[in-house]
């Protein structure tokens, strides 16, 4: 009897024989995180962020202008234009797509370190274009991986690690990339996002 045929392992998919991610190389590690984070929000803050916002898209209505104190006889002063309404559009837009996301169900991410580089979604984000990964570690609420690209205009990436042993995952990542040891604190927009609950 004919052997059968071995099905071509798709992206997206983990051969279970040779433990291969696609094309990828071999699987080092892999686990799954929330897409985004939900935040437990009280009354108190909906209602500071809606009065916020008011008097936001209010003074981009109806404008300001404020001087605080003059120095050699310039003022130093805040002024905002009235009728910038492309601004109270801009701000009615991020509301719905925020609101929208919050609505949303969670959806888990994968992400499986590879020889090849790291997959997160069937996409692959290559080692070569990584530029260092740094670990901030502070149980239980911070636990994240970062991984900085080469290109500048390039967002950090940010992988929270779960369950997983940071030992483990930086063993691992070594092997390809530089470790920054210089940063031991979450970005500072990530920091603010938290504190804020955005």
């Amino acid at each position: 009897m004919a052997e059968e045929k071995k099905k071509p392992t798709e992206v997206g998919e983990v051969s279970e024989q040779d433990g291969n991610y696609a094309d990828y190389g071999q699987i080092l590690a892999s686990w799954q995180f929330p897409e985004h984070v939900k935040h437990e929000r009280s009354l108190k803050w909906y209602v500071f962020f809606f009065l916020i916002l008011a008097t936001i898209i209010f003074v981009s209505i109806v404008g300001l202008d404020i001087t605080f104190f003059r120095i050699a006889g310039g003022p130093f002063a805040l002024t905002i234009d009235k009728g910038n309404y492309l601004f109270v559009i801009l701000i009615v837009l991020f509301l719905i797509l925020y609101f929208y996301y919050e609505r949303k169900e969670i959806e888990n991410v994968s992400i499986f370190l590879t020889e090849d580089g790291v997959v997160i979604n069937n996409k692959l984000i290559e080692y070569n274009s990584l530029d260092h990964f740094y670990l901030v570690y502070y149980p239980p609420k911070i636990k994240n991986l970062y991984l900085q690209p080469k290109n500048i205009l390039r967002p950090v990436i940010v992988v929270p690690l779960e369950n997983e042993n940071p030992i483990e995952i930086r063993e691992i990542l070594l092997r390809y990339l530089q470790e920054n040891l210089e940063k031991e604190e979450m970005p500072a927009s990530e920091s603010l996002s938290k504190v804020l609950k955005l």
